[in-house]
């Protein structure tokens, strides 16, 4: 009686990620009008101008790295990186009027909010006991 190892799996595609049940690629725009249609106008349109209010702000910061694949590659630690960090200062250059509002965006680590929230809620520390392990 001998043992053979399993075929080779075969390399994952972008299309499998979207496929699995098991993984989600946010940035596949046919999966994600699958499971939620209702974002198909927010899908079709261009991303907003940056504006002089803190909300114009972070939607343009979000919806530039959301449907620009090539921003992604070029600025992999885009959010975490800070306000002195290559994406602010690419940010800056596309929209130098709001310079202090991408700044402060940038100011703090994206999931400071989360850990912040985490620690004032104690309900939450036995449902997530490694709530706050990396």
């Amino acid at each position: 009686m001998g043992f053979s190892s399993p075929p080779p799996a075969s390399p994952a595609t972008a299309s499998d990620s979207a496929e699995r049940p098991d993984t989600f690629d946010i940035y596949n725009q046919a999966a994600i009008l699958r499971r939620w249609p209702e974002f198909s106008d927010f899908l079709k349109t261009p991303p907003p101008t940056a504006s002089s209010t803190p909300g114009g702000a972070d939607a343009f910061l979000l919806s530039l790295l959301w449907k620009e694949k090539s921003l992604r590659r070029r600025f992999p630690r885009a959010l975490t990186d800070g306000p002195h960090g290559l994406f602010a200062k690419h940010l800056i250059s596309l929209a130098p009027a709001a310079a202090p509002l991408f700044r402060q965006l940038l100011e703090n680590p994206p999931g400071l909010r989360i850990v912040d929230y985490y620690i004032r809620e104690s309900r939450l520390h036995p449902i997530f006991p490694a709530g706050l392990i990396p």
